[in-house]
């Protein structure tokens, strides 16, 4: 559908016209890029601090004791609620209003927090309630003597998840990249750091490992398909689902059902295939195919050697290749703005075909486009709704990009 869309759109480099650029000073870009970065570190930095805040309320030398101070901050609860509650209410909007897109960007906006905050609320009292379970095998109750302690405790759990979702809108709004995409980023190097702390160096084979076959996948694929073949279908089509039933189906079933695993894995690949085969020019090739399998074989296999000597894993493939996709997505960022200057937000797409399709027609108009967050929403594809596909173009050339996308009609 999309792809005749653009066989009778009347939109054209010619109807354009030549595109004016405001001249624009040379260290204009890398002042606002500076900016940004201060604005995610900062971001990042009120995270970190939060984490080592306690919550009020609680007997934090019980804790201590006990060896579980670090789940006892402000931030316990972390990022699960805000990923869940988007899922669920992208779930219901899809269901409510499946081919209106503006009323399931309504209801996206509307509900996703207070969707989060409710999640949030019944995982604090859950919490609450085991810590309160913990009375009578301790010397002393976990909560300060005060009136309405297990209240406050919980209130603060839901304060902090408020909190950390203001402070990735603020990324995404003022910093560099998705908010979800550098909180990613930042808790994937965290836990790098911890387990080379702990393992040494020699940990970092497996995750080497999965990087360079990650790349190099990528690599061929891209190499493979003719340049007019735009917008392509990204590898692995269907994103880390494959990956995740593939090692579910191996770890529940045992070893000897490797080849299950892959069989499970090239389902799921099928799926990403229906869902992408005829919705823009590229479609989906041999390359995409095998260069899937490949994935789902080298990441199964990766994950039996992530483990450590008890068999617990150390290194999840999945993980480390959505990090590595979200590593990908903040330099490509970096790198436009220092070259492009300020950007700004044409459209926000949850759909990673339609997003090439109409940067493929701004590139047309010779308009700079850069899609944020591709990668990442490419790993997680309809699991990831709260990391959407930003069309950014720069703020001089807004105006005729919103005459282009005005243009292509029954896109949107």
């Amino acid at each position: 559908m999309l792809a005749s869309t653009l066989v009778r759109s009347t939109v054209s480099t010619k109807a354009m016209g030549t595109t004016q650029k405001a001249p624009v000073n040379a260290t204009t870009p890398l002042i606002a890029l500076a900016r940004r970065v201060v604005v995610t570190l900062g971001a990042m930095a009120a995270y970190v601090f939060m984490r080592n805040v306690p919550a009020p309320g609680l007997d934090l030398a019980t804790f201590e004791e006990l060896g579980g101070s670090a789940m006892v901050s402000v931030v316990t609860l972390g990022v699960g609620n805000l990923t869940t509650g988007a899922l669920l209410v992208e779930l219901a909007a899809w269901v409510v209003a499946r081919r209106d897109l503006e009323r399931r960007a309504r209801l996206r906006a509307r509900w996703v927090r207070p969707a989060a905050l409710g999640l949030a609320a019944l995982q604090s009292v859950g919490v609450v309630m085991w810590i309160s379970s913990l009375t009578p095998t301790l010397d002393r109750p976990p909560f300060v003597p005060m009136l309405g302690a297990p209240l406050l405790v919980g209130a603060t759990f839901v304060a902090g998840v408020a909190l950390i979702a203001l402070g990735l809108e603020a990324i995404t709004r003022w910093g560099i990249g998705n908010g979800f995409t550098v909180w990613v980023v930042f808790e994937s190097a965290s836990s790098m750091i911890e387990i080379v702390r702990a393992e040494g160096f020699e940990a970092l084979v497996v995750p080497a490992a999965i990087v360079t076959v990650a790349l190099g996948t990528f690599a061929l694929a891209t190499r493979s398909r003719a340049a007019e073949e735009s917008p392509s279908i990204r590898i692995p089509p269907s994103g880390i689902l494959p990956l995740n039933l593939g090692v579910f189906a191996m770890v529940q079933l045992a070893a000897p059902l490797f080849a299950a695993a892959l069989v499970v894995g090239a389902a799921a690949l099928a799926l990403g295939r229906f869902w992408h085969v005829g919705r823009g020019p590229g479609g989906v090739g041999p390359a995409h195919v095998w260069g899937a399998l490949v994935l789902v074989a080298a990441f199964i296999t990766f994950d039996l050697l992530g483990r450590d000597e008890r068999g617990d894993v150390v290194w999840h493939a999945a993980g480390v290749l959505v990090a590595l996709a979200a590593g990908i997505d903040l330099v490509a960022e970096i790198r436009a703005r220092a070259r492009l200057g300020e950007l700004t937000t044409l459209v926000s797409e949850q759909r990673i075909d339609a997003a090439d399709v109409l940067a493929t027609r701004l590139r047309a108009a010779g308009i700079e486009v850069h899609l944020r967050a591709l990668h990442h929403r490419t790993m997680l594809q309809w699991l990831g709704p709260y990391v959407p596909v930003e069309v950014l173009v720069p703020v001089a050339e807004e105006g005729a990009a919103r005459a282009v996308l005005a243009g292509l009609g029954a896109y949107r």
